[in-house]
Formats: C-alpha cells, structure tokens, sequence
C-alpha cells in the first residue's frame, strides 16, 4: 500500500510572449525555490532556468523550468514535483492536483 508518494508532471506551454518575459512572471507570482542563481545559457538569448515553489490546493508543489525563444514567442519546458494529495478510501488520486497545476501554471504564462 502507498502510503505516500510524489508524482513528476512534465509539461510545456507554447507562447506568444518573449521568454524572458514569461521568465520575469515566474519570478513575480511565485516564491524561488533554491539559493542557486538561475541559469542563463549565452548562446541562446531568452534562456533562463530556474526552480520555483507554488503553492497548489494548500500543497507545496516545486517547479522545475526553462524558458526559450519559439517561433514566433517562447516555450515554457519543465517538471513539476506533485506530493500526494490526501487519500481518500485508500486511494491516492493525482488527477485533479495535476489539473490544477497545469491551470495555474498557464496563468503564470499568460499573467
């Protein structure tokens, strides 16, 4: 029997809107996850990376992303860590957590 557990949730988002942009949202609406500086790769301009917290249905989920130029705006690639929800009759149940996150994530980007 689970008892606990985590789930990692891929997801990328395509964009209209300048990667560093996008990057600047993540950095305005939620709280920095890790004392590392975030990642800038010289060669390619609008590359960031970076670690973040957001908080999800009273959960602490940690985001892991990478902001880049494409086409015609940016990409937002990245895992998001989901800790168990509460189970209910045995049952631990990620879909409605992973919804969430991928609504709140979208809100980010688009903020």
């Amino acid at each position: 029997m689970l008892s606990s557990g985590l789930v990692f949730y891929r997801f990328e988002i395509d964009n209209p809107y300048d990667p560093d942009t996008v990057y600047a949202n993540f950095r305005r609406l939620l709280s920095a996850y890790s004392f590392r500086p975030n990642h800038h790769n010289d060669d390619v301009a609008g590359f960031n990376a970076d670690r973040f917290r957001m908080p999800v249905e009273g959960m602490d989920v940690r985001v892991y992303l990478e902001t880049f130029p494409y086409r015609e705006g940016s990409k937002v690639e990245g895992v998001a860590i989901l800790p168990a929800p509460p189970e209910e009759g045995g049952v631990i149940d990620f879909g409605p957590l992973a919804e969430a996150v991928s609504e709140r994530l979208e809100a980010v980007v688009f903020d």
